[in-house]
């Protein structure tokens, strides 16, 4: 019966220092979980924040890209132009 009553008592000890444990674990995983809520908080600020700032930029090059390729296709027809009045003066005098 002694032998039982000991036995019990060890069992209850180990079940009881087990759910000390296991509360603590919970406790420094809920910390945790807290802390990385937190940083992705923060990660996602910034994004936004990046976001702002950038995207007019973004928008800036694109004009910029835009006219440059109108330029582009501009100076090619200001050039196709020149040639071909050039073209003519030569062609008139002989013709």
């Amino acid at each position: 019966m002694e032998e039982n009553l000991q036995r019990e008592k060890k069992v209850r000890a180990d079940v009881e220092k087990a759910k000390r444990k296991v509360e603590s674990d919970l406790k420094m995983t809920q910390e945790a979980v807290e802390e990385l809520e937190k940083v992705k908080g923060d990660l996602e600020a910034n994004v936004r924040k990046s976001v702002s700032l950038y995207e007019p930029l973004c928008c800036s090059l694109i004009l910029v890209h835009h006219a440059n390729i109108f330029f582009y296709f501009y100076s090619i027809k200001m050039v196709s132009g020149i040639a071909r009045i050039l073209f003519w003066e030569e062609v008139k005098p002989m013709g």
